[in-house]
């Protein structure tokens, strides 16, 4: 006795399996898994379309070979996204207290001599280091943080609102 599942042919269900995930991808769980179970499946329907011989272990085990190398593509493409953009721009100053302190403008309460000296940042000493000497009063702008010594210069402007 035959199933009405027998009677189709392959092609067609791993093209259905394929758009199942595309659009459970993009509707359910936009992450880009389901996309490589997705993919994975219409190159399983292509290879299908053009063998229509090939037996329903070797597609299943295609299946599962091109699942991972998709998916081991698209974590390396996320990896080299993330490692690019979302740490130096999104997540650069998220939990990194230091460098937002980039930027920051305050008035030297003591000379900068030799190319170091201290700064107030809110209620806490920094140690600076700047390419010239300052005295005491001048305004200055910190413009690089290396650890905890913030690189400063001098700034042009008012000073800020005490």
């Amino acid at each position: 006795m035959e199933t009405w599942l027998q009677n189709i042919a392959p092609f067609w269900i791993w093209l259905t399996v394929a758009c199942i995930f595309l659009i459970m991808e993009a509707l359910v769980m936009p992450a880009g898994y389901l996309l490589c179970l997705g993919t994975a499946a219409g190159a399983v329907a292509a290879l299908v379309f053009f063998f229509p011989d090939l037996s329903r272990l070797w597609s299943l085990t295609l299946f599962a070979l091109f699942t991972v190398v998709a998916g081991l593509v698209w974590w390396k493409t996320l990896r080299k996204k993330r490692g690019r953009n979302i740490v130096e721009e999104d997540e650069g100053l998220l939990n990194v207290k230091t460098r937002q302190l980039v930027g920051y403008r305050a008035v030297l309460g003591e000379d900068i001599r030799g190319g170091r000296g201290r700064i107030r940042v809110n209620d806490s000493p920094w140690p600076v280091k700047a390419d010239s000497d300052y005295p005491a009063g001048t305004l200055v702008e910190v413009t690089e943080v290396h650890g905890i010594t913030l690189k400063v210069k001098k700034a042009e402007g008012s000073p800020p609102p005490a």
